[in-house]
């Protein structure tokens, strides 16, 4: 038969065995370290309302709005001066087009 003492080192030794493995974590990574974020991004928020299948359907080259036109998975947005080119005299009196105008003289200031 076992002595007590011998009983209570087992116990004492399972109970700190028991604890250790449950508390026990995986190290924190380093500081550096910066997780894959696999998940798709959403698409930026355009700042106004735009369809490319109305001013391509009107025959207008991507070279004539964006610097960099070569098919690609980043494209620019052009500049509103740029938009303003055509913008200043047609369908001035849409409210899109009247943002666009201000968000223009805003860059200007």
């Amino acid at each position: 038969m076992k002595s007590l003492f011998d009983i209570v080192a087992m116990i004492t030794a399972f109970a700190w065995l028991t604890v250790g493995t449950v508390q026990a974590q995986p190290p924190a990574p380093a500081a550096s370290a910066v997780r894959a974020n696999l998940a798709p991004h959403p698409a930026p928020e355009q700042p106004l309302p735009y369809s490319h299948k109305v001013h391509v359907g009107m025959g207008l080259p991507c070279r004539l709005c964006h610097t960099n036109p070569a098919p690609g998975r980043e494209m620019t947005f052009p500049a509103t001066a740029t938009c303003m080119n055509c913008h200043a005299t047609m369908v001035t009196d849409r409210p899109a087009i009247k943002k666009l105008a201000e968000f223009t003289r805003y860059c200007r200031e």
